[in-house]
């Protein structure tokens, strides 16, 4: 990250009305389409407000912010394109959302608790101790709610999607709020078409970012 991170700040900003420009006509076509780009509009702004805070506040406290892949030994435009905006989402979503989210509704809730506890150690996997850390908070939160009506497969699918991002930290923090917000819209849609759709926009914000020269 650069020292002064207001020129990053404009540009993503920039790139956030540059992809909703594109995404406006979507509205047009209606239902799950539509409903995907108002839960990208609301989502979206709110999950990279989140990542520039904790971000800043990592860096405020000495932490070194872990730079994506991508971003570091970036491939050919197009590739990187297709891979962040079209693959990546149709791949996670039919994982997350469409295997996960509906799996954990299935089973007991008493299974749900052990794939919340897996995801410990997928974090760990990936990412090592901090990330590791963060899962465990999560768990233990979800273990400690009282209102039972929040939705697990929406709960547990997040918190894996977090956990298999954790060699990017602290990433995992925004993008488990990501994670509810497409478990959220996959339920209310009843389908992995709307979770696709918000995915590949907010990947394409990322995108239009880093191609931009952001983060350098």
């Amino acid at each position: 990250m650069p020292a002064e991170p207001w020129p990053d700040v404009v540009r993503m900003v920039c790139c956030l009305a540059v992809t909703a420009v594109f995404a406006a006509p979507l509205l047009l076509v209606g239902g799950t389409v539509a409903t995907a780009v108002r839960c990208w509009a609301v989502v979206a702004p709110a999950v990279l407000l989140l990542h520039g805070v904790v971000n800043a506040l990592f860096l405020a406290a000495g932490v070194d912010v872990q730079e994506h892949p991508l971003a570091k030994e970036m491939p050919h435009p197009v590739i990187l394109v297709v891979q962040a905006c079209l693959y990546a989402p149709l791949v996670e979503e039919l994982i997350f959302r469409g295997l996960y989210l509906r799996g954990l509704r299935m089973i007991d809730p008493w299974l749900s608790r052990v794939v919340l506890a897996a995801s410990v150690g997928v974090a760990v996997g990936y990412g090592g101790v901090a990330p590791a850390v963060f899962a465990g908070l999560v768990a233990l939160v979800w273990l400690d709610l009282r209102n039972r009506s929040i939705d697990r497969g929406v709960y547990g699918a997040a918190a894996l999607f977090a956990a298999v991002h954790s060699g990017v930290w602290p990433t995992p923090i925004p993008l488990f709020a990501l994670g509810l917000g497409l478990g959220w819209v996959a339920v209310r849609t009843n389908g992995i078409l709307a979770p696709f759709l918000v995915h590949a926009l907010f990947n394409t914000v990322s995108v239009l970012f880093v191609l931009s020269g952001g983060a350098k």
